[in-house]
């Protein structure tokens, strides 16, 4: 049987005030449904969203093995390895080396 919580309940139950809770909902990133002018939350579905929203944990060294993997490390150089490696894990462009024209 599911298990609906109120704005109330939720709030607790992910230790967040209502307006994080009705400003999620508005956008659409939030699971939930209305009854009447009343919003309400299926557990379920709230755990698989808050899984889904986990961040995991990037080893450095498994991401750098997999960058020198795909290269010729004679020629590679240490900051372009590293700056592959941020970029990779935080979605930014490389950094711009002028001395190197990259």
């Amino acid at each position: 049987m599911k298990e609906w919580m109120t704005i109330d309940e939720l709030c607790g139950y992910l230790r967040v005030g209502r307006r994080a809770i009705y400003a999620m909902s508005e956008r659409g990133d939030l699971p939930c449904f209305k009854v009447g002018n009343r919003l309400r939350f299926e557990r379920g579905e709230i755990d698989v969203w808050m899984e889904s929203k986990r961040r995991r944990s990037i080893d450095p060294d498994v991401k750098a093995a997999e960058l020198l993997a795909g290269r010729k490390c004679g020629k590679a150089l240490v900051e372009d390895i590293v700056d592959d490696a941020i970029a990779s894990v935080t979605g930014m462009k490389r950094k711009v080396r002028p001395d190197r024209g990259h």
